[in-house]
């Protein structure tokens, strides 16, 4: 929160949303804002990640949105240096690069070499595929309050709420601009996160990179279609073979291999690549027969050898 007051812009709106929390955490809100009028404070039910930035949005009256998470921090001259970007490149997503901080030490995500990068939306999308330059994150980017019109908000209830918008926010800009400097401090130990127990909520991923697939098509991407795609197919055997790893087997897992298996005629049209296509008509014809491959690698191409695509 300090490192918010102390931003070398001064003339910002800061919103803190007090997402139901069960501590000290609104009080603590309601304290900052006695003393610095430049805060506004929301209470709301709990409703998670997503609810709680799209409570900010619905309120925020700037020209340019920011997202901090709790636990994270920021440079105090992060929103100077990219809301001056915004302004000279006429863009309306601006992005930097970020430490990836842990209990006892700091790692750098990138080099840090200061290179200015500029690109399209096709670009953008492009890079989130092999996470380079623009990322699949809410909060390293200041975003134009244009990006937010026609009411474009984070999925509630999701987790990877980040990949299931993310697209969608570089779709809607027309000039968005990268820069390599960290600026953004984000913690990478989370008490209760996600990562610290693999559960079937990692799922989410796949459903998110399958609307990116429909988000590219529908807006006929055609340049970026076939990366999108391969990604996709990626992502859904590492989740898989995670939740098979954990001995996750519930109802989000089965609803998952029930849609995989509608989407396989689809699928099958696709120009990825060979092994992906078997894997897929590997997994929509036995789960079971999927996981002993997971366990011996060479059951793949052995099966595979007797399939016809």
């Amino acid at each position: 929160m300090k490192s918010i007051q102390k931003q070398t812009l001064r003339d910002i709106e800061i919103i803190l949303v007090d997402d139901g929390s069960t501590d000290l955490s609104g009080f603590l809100c309601d304290c900052y804002r006695k003393y610095d009028n430049r805060i506004r404070v929301i209470h709301k039910q709990n409703g998670g990640l997503s609810d709680a930035r799209n409570a900010g949005i619905d309120v925020a009256k700037g020209d340019f949105l920011f997202f901090v998470d709790s636990d994270d921090w920021i440079d105090e001259d992060t929103l100077e240096i990219l809301y001056d970007i915004a302004i000279d490149e006429e863009a309306e997503i601006v992005e930097c690069s970020y430490r990836n901080v842990f209990m006892d030490h700091i790692e750098e995500e990138t080099a840090n070499t200061g290179e200015m990068i500029i690109g399209d939306s096709v670009f953008a999308i492009r890079s989130q595929i092999f996470w380079r330059y623009f990322k699949s994150v809410a909060w390293n980017k200041l975003y134009s309050r244009k990006i937010f019109s026609d009411g474009k908000r984070y999925p509630k209830g999701r987790y990877h709420e980040d990949e299931f918008f993310s697209h969608e926010a570089f779709g809607a800009a027309n000039k968005l601009v990268y820069i390599d400097v960290s600026k953004y401090n984000y913690v990478r130990e989370r008490k209760g996160s996600i990562t610290d127990k693999i559960t079937s909520k990692i799922l989410d991923g796949c459903y998110a990179l399958r609307q990116r697939i429909n988000f590219v098509q529908k807006n006929n991407l055609i340049d970026v279609l076939i990366d999108v795609q391969n990604a996709y197919m990626w992502v859904l055997f590492d989740r898989l073979e995670k939740c098979s790893d954990a001995g996750i087997n519930d109802e989000k897992l089965q609803q998952l291999l029930a849609d995989l298996k509608e989407d396989e005629q689809e699928v099958m049209k696709w120009k990825i690549a060979n092994e992906y296509k078997y894997r897929y008509a590997i997994l929509c014809q036995s789960y079971e027969l999927f996981e002993k491959c997971i366990k011996d690698k060479n059951l793949f191409t052995q099966v595979s050898r007797k399939m016809t695509l």
